[in-house]
């Protein structure tokens, strides 16, 4: 089946929503695809809510931990499983409107230069309509154009549940580390356009504030300063990830210095670091790299 989506459900004791959720993806009008529950070791009753979903549609599989691997294990687990075309991830608190699956895959089909393609995101507070989300749309001709273009849109990023090609999205593994949806989603502009869509919808439960940034940086080992200045921290952590992701490999070091100091400035810039504390960073993260920077 050359139009497989594969869409890989990731999930941890919300048993209420994973059912909402592969139930949205049932009633989908594109039939070719399979669903992969990627459970990160549910105490709940999960295990019993995947079962009946497997017997409903032998299209759904269950895959479950035994222990928790932490939610970007969790995400990367279900990939060596699948066996579409086409992917994406979807929350156990989310789920899609009608006809997602095939408009995406249309787009995808008639445009072979788009990397990812995903519907208007719109975002729910106790069950009651919230806000949109960004609308993040690059579509340079040039890929760090594109990836800086991206940075400076970012927000809720919502766009991280896109559908993509299977091969592409392997060839951007994740780090366990703050920020790496946005590394993610920059490693496919990297590799191809981005458009959002207006004309399908997906949903999704919205319960972030800045204190969630605070909640993952101290589950990350990082704490004081760095913890409540999350947007500094993925400033940084965006300029490492240029250096070292392998899909930035076809650029030279020096190339790779240069463009990951724009990308530095670029998250600064557009989430509003204060300059007080982004020239000592980044005069760090310079002399980590000063040489190789200098003589290329």
């Amino acid at each position: 089946m050359p139009d497989l989506v594969s869409v890989c459900v990731t999930t941890y004791n919300r048993s209420r929503g994973l059912r909402a959720a592969v139930e949205s993806l049932l009633r989908q009008d594109h039939a070719e695809f399979e669903v992969i529950i990627c459970d990160n070791a549910s105490t709940d009753d999960t295990p019993k809510v995947a079962a009946e979903l497997c017997q409903t549609d032998s299209r759904v599989r269950y895959l479950r931990h035994a222990e928790n691997l932490g939610p970007v294990r969790n995400f990367m687990s279900g990939l060596e499983h699948c066996q579409g075309r086409f992917f994406m991830w979807l929350a156990d608190d989310d789920w899609l409107g009608e006809n997602y699956l095939s408009r995406c895959v249309a787009f995808l089909n008639a445009n072979v230069g788009h990397s990812l393609v995903c519907g208007r995101i719109r975002y729910y507070k106790s069950g009651e309509y919230s806000h949109d989300g960004r609308v993040v749309t690059v579509e340079d001709e040039d890929p760090m154009q594109r990836v800086l273009r991206y940075y400076r849109l970012v927000g809720d990023n919502g766009t991280y549940y896109g559908l993509m090609r299977l091969a592409e999205v392997k060839r951007a593994p994740m780090r366990q580390v703050v920020g790496t949806d946005w590394f993610f989603v920059a490693c496919m502009a990297f590799q191809g356009k981005i458009r959002s869509l207006d004309e399908m919808c997906i949903h999704r439960d919205y319960t972030w504030d800045q204190s969630s940034f605070e909640r993952i940086a101290k589950n990350e080992g990082i704490g004081g300063f760095d913890a409540r200045n999350a947007y500094r921290l993925i400033a940084a952590e965006a300029f490492e990830d240029v250096l070292s992701h392998p899909v930035y490999a076809s650029l030279s070091h020096g190339m790779r210095l240069r463009f990951a100091l724009k990308v530095f400035w670029a998250v600064c810039r557009s989430k509003k670091v204060r300059l007080h504390s982004i020239i000592p960073h980044a005069a760090r993260l310079l002399g980590r790299h000063r040489e190789a920077l200098f003589s290329a």
